[in-house]
């Protein structure tokens, strides 16, 4: 990938993210393995922060269009043809369920390092 966004709400296969050198890729990693199976040659993995936690550590003046890396994710998530499984997903990232739902803590943000 050398620029755009991509986001994630399933299974990645090894060598993910080999060669990116541009772009976001948010990745949601249910069940912590992500780091198993990305090429991290390129890129480095950070989690979604939310927007109040965003704000505490990077200054509003370098947020894309703004807006807190939370917010674009969500955007893009329910502004796309869900999925039931993606569907679910958000409803328990909106209702802040931690029972039964996996948290968005465990989604990844993969911006490629800088040369």
């Amino acid at each position: 990938m050398t620029g755009g966004t991509v986001v994630v709400l399933g299974a990645t296969g090894r060598n993910f993210a080999a060669g990116m050198s541009g772009g976001i890729a948010y990745v949601f990693d249910e069940h912590g393995e992500f780091i198993n199976y990305c090429n991290q040659a390129m890129v480095d993995l950070e989690p979604v922060l939310s927007e109040s936690e965003q704000l505490g550590k990077l200054s509003r003046d370098i947020w894309h269009l703004g807006l807190a890396d939370e917010v674009i994710l969500k955007r893009l998530i329910e502004t796309t043809r869900a999925t039931p499984a993606a569907a679910a997903r958000m409803t328990c990232w909106n209702s802040g369920a931690s029972t039964g739902c996996a948290s968005s803590r465990s989604s990844q943000r993969i911006p490629p390092r800088a040369h």
